[in-house]
């Protein structure tokens, strides 16, 4: 933890910190101020600050901050901050909520659970929808790992957030695989659809939207259903929007990289 004084009294703070021992990247979990004059006028000097402690050293990889347009205070100028100082717009995305958890649709498709269909056909289509996407992380992901590490290593870390097997499921129209979805427990009241797509030659038909009501009916004991897509994914956002999802927030990830 990270403060500013002026005149012996603090007015701007952030929390530095790594996940793991062996993560290059630094985090920054929270960057705030009284009022956004102070943002203004001293934050860059502040972070150029915080981050000249560290960037000498060879072994970091840069800097990371992921936040929320809505829980952010003085947000715009935290942006401006970052924009100063180098940071990029890694990627935008929005955080969506089902408005209305009380309507259960049929559903046309049959859905196999990873259990039981086998985790290599879950992440081969995995690969398949990934490897076409739309999402940045995905992309980013395929750049820097390739194709089949990549969708290996996306599936791990799905599953160390909270792996539900009978809810990670591939989907079936009679006998053709269409896709897949993800659908997780956050806590005893929240549910979220955590990763969900359709498989490239299955495209251009709305089966997303079959998807999307199974995850709901999936989750429906769940007081809250949430799910987030990038914001140039407008075929996604357009099926959660159509299937009584609202937009509540949008989360940033800025980054700057040791180079």
């Amino acid at each position: 933890i990270f403060t500013f004084y002026l005149n012996e009294k603090p007015i701007l703070g952030l929390i530095l910190c790594k996940e793991t021992t062996s993560d290059r990247t630094f985090l920054i979990y929270n960057f705030s101020a009284e009022n956004k004059e102070l943002i203004k006028f001293y934050g860059k000097f502040f972070l150029k600050k915080i981050m000249d402690n560290f960037s000498g050293k060879s072994i970091l990889y840069g800097f990371e901050y992921y936040f929320s347009e809505k829980n952010t205070p003085f947000y715009s100028e935290i942006m401006d901050v970052l924009s100063v100082c180098n940071f990029k717009n890694k990627q935008t995305k929005l955080k969506l909520v089902l408005k209305n958890n009380d309507k259960i649709i049929s559903e046309k498709f049959n859905f196999e659970p990873n259990n039981i269909i086998g985790q290599n056909l879950f992440i081969q289509t995995l690969q398949k929808i990934s490897s076409n996407s739309l999402d940045s992380e995905d992309i980013e992901y395929q750049q820097k790992f390739g194709a089949e590490k990549a969708s290996l290593k996306y599936f791990n870390d799905l599953k160390k957030q909270n792996y539900c097997p009978k809810f990670w499921e591939l989907a079936f129209k009679e006998n053709s695989l269409i896709g897949l979805i993800i659908s997780q427990i956050e806590d005893e009241n929240i549910g979220s659809i955590s990763y969900i797509g359709i498989l490239p030659k299955m495209r251009g038909h709305q089966y997303i939207d079959q998807l999307i009501i199974r995850s709901i009916n999936n989750l429906k004991h769940k007081n809250k259903i949430i799910a987030e897509t990038d914001i140039e994914n407008k075929p996604m956002i357009n099926a959660f929007l159509r299937n009584g999802f609202v937009v509540y927030d949008k989360i940033f990830l800025f980054e700057k990289l040791n180079c």
